[in-house]
């Protein structure tokens, strides 16, 4: 249930500038998890901090694998 409330506080921040402006103010990742934690409680939503923070890591691992091959398959790729 909480992953998927998770999930549903996500979307919410993708569609909300105020919400991403209050976590993009964050000085750092802990402070994301916990920022983030609250707005969800305060919104109705039920997740952990170690649930944010796995999302993040899976978020990263995405990111390290999607880059590099967009890199190689990029006509820009040509031009390096």
């Amino acid at each position: 249930m909480s992953l998927e409330s998770l999930e549903q506080f996500y979307q919410r921040i993708l569609e909300d500038q105020a919400l991403q402006e209050q976590l993009q103010a964050c000085p750092d990742e802990e402070s994301v998890i916990r920022v983030a934690v609250q707005l969800g409680e305060e919104s109705g939503y039920d997740f952990t901090a170690a649930e944010v923070r796995q999302k993040i890591e899976e978020a990263r691992q995405q990111q390290e694998v999607r880059f590099p091959l967009e890199s190689i398959t990029s006509p820009q790729a040509a031009y390096f």
